[in-house]
């Protein structure tokens, strides 16, 4: 691409940015809510009539199917996959040879027992339900504590919903939203000096999903809390061992056993890793080298979590608070997850919003704002072209998206770090003319 090009694209790019005012963002984003609502219900309708679910398949199925196992009191079982196959053959009526594999925590297991009184189909949609309402109090609660004001907190939460990270969540009736309440309530508690509680609700996190909160004790010690530390560490440990006595030994070995045999790895390479946004992900399909997820892991955790332990361990005396190293944070344990699918980008929107905020309250020049809204409008689009291609079965030609998306969310983890810097040269003059003044 010539340079005239790029600078042509980025025109039209930052032209489009000035068009969407907070009004027609909220009204152009609600008509694509609405849409994907509509197009959702039906999809959901017709997956749902008899004959149909040989084919189709959501991750629901496998909740609802450990809510049942866990109601039952078999959690024992939790892990016995072709226990799981005939619970979700009996109780949901797909094929018990083929079923939607449980490997969420025990914790999350007993989460879904109160949902398992309903039938399938309106334990799905009381889930959705619940969903949405926790998606639109989150995000109302951030840009409040961001202090946005009302047109523009409106916008966002437009923008969050007409996401493709969104219609996936609610359509395969997954969890993500509930672990993006659990950052914005633990950043909260944060806020309001209530430091173990939020290392508790953080633990929680990590005992519900623990891929997506593996960086939260590197960002409690950069950001120098301790009482939330060891909270954190204190609830994970309660909830790891009272997890493994629900499941018992062989439950725990069963699981250990799964997730290192050649099926599981199979499992990975030809269904999960076309599907991940990642920076393992990516690795894998720029290289060309088949490795176990689960050993690769660590190859990119280990610098993620260095580098962000490091620059919010310098930065931490004059940012802490202001939520940029916890942005930080969840941006690097997105990119460094062993999984992260289309509806867990839907955790990007804590950090895109904390980024965004501090880049206006920092006084950013007008290039940095208009490249973090290109930013945020490019994840949009590709998120659905993305979506679009996965619906024709074009999941190698889509790969590009997931490249691109990673290599946005690895800029935005960029100028958040750099971010970090930006109060001290302005608290280093307010501390010399308060020596002025005395």
């Amino acid at each position: 691409m010539t340079r005239f090009n790029i600078v042509k694209a980025w025109d039209i790019a930052t032209g489009i940015c000035d068009f969407f005012t907070p009004r027609r963002v909220t009204l152009w984003c609600t008509a694509v809510f609405v849409g994907w609502l509509m197009m959702l219900t039906v999809l959901t309708v017709v997956t749902l009539l008899p004959g149909k679910r040989e084919g189709a398949r959501f991750d629901y199925d496998a909740f609802y199917a450990a809510g049942v196992i866990a109601a039952l009191g078999d959690l024992h079982r939790l892990y016995d996959m072709d226990y799981q196959g005939a619970v979700q053959h009996q109780k949901i009526g797909i094929d018990s040879r083929s079923p939607v594999f449980f490997i969420n925590t025990p914790l999350f297991a007993l989460l879904m027992v109160p949902f398992v009184a309903l039938p399938f189909a309106a334990s799905l949609w009381a889930w959705r339900a619940l969903g949405l309402v926790l998606l639109i109090w989150g995000i109302s609660m951030l840009a409040k504590m961001l202090g946005m004001s009302p047109a523009r907190g409106v916008a966002a939460l437009a923008i969050v919903l007409a996401s493709s990270a969104s219609f996936n969540v609610f359509f395969m009736g997954q969890n993500t939203v509930l672990l993006l309440v659990i950052w914005v309530v633990a950043w909260r508690l944060m806020e309001t000096r209530r430091e173990g509680w939020a290392g508790l609700v953080l633990a929680t996190g990590a005992g519900l999903k623990p891929q997506l909160f593996w960086l939260a004790p590197i960002v409690l010690l950069a950001e120098r809390r301790r009482c939330s530390l060891r909270a954190f560490v204190m609830g994970l440990c309660a909830i790891g061992v009272s997890q493994v006595a629900l499941v018992g030994m062989d439950g725990v070995r069963t699981l250990a056993t799964f997730l290192a045999s050649p099926d599981y790895a199979a499992l990975q390479e030809t269904h999960c890793l076309p599907k991940m946004y990642s920076v393992l992900a990516v690795l894998r399909f720029v290289s060309g080298i088949q490795v176990h997820p689960l050993l690769a892991w660590p190859a990119v955790a280990i610098p993620l979590a260095v580098l962000v332990w490091a620059a919010g361990w310098r930065a931490s005396s004059h940012e802490k608070g202001n939520g940029t190293i916890l942005a930080a944070g969840v941006l690097g344990t997105l990119l460094g997850a062993p999984h992260l699918f289309g509806h867990d980008l839907l955790l990007a929107v804590f950090p895109v919003m904390i980024l965004y905020a501090r880049m206006q309250a920092t006084g950013a020049s007008l290039s940095v704002q208009r490249s973090v809204q290109v930013g945020i409008f490019a994840l949009l689009v590709l998120g659905w072209v993305n979506q679009w291609a996965m619906w024709r079965g074009q999941i190698t030609p889509s790969l590009a998206t997931f490249q691109w998306a990673t290599l946005i969310l690895v800029a935005m983890l960029i100028l958040n770090l750099t971010m970090l810097r930006e109060a001290r040269p302005e608290r280093r003059q307010v501390a010399v003319g308060s020596d002025v003044a005395r």
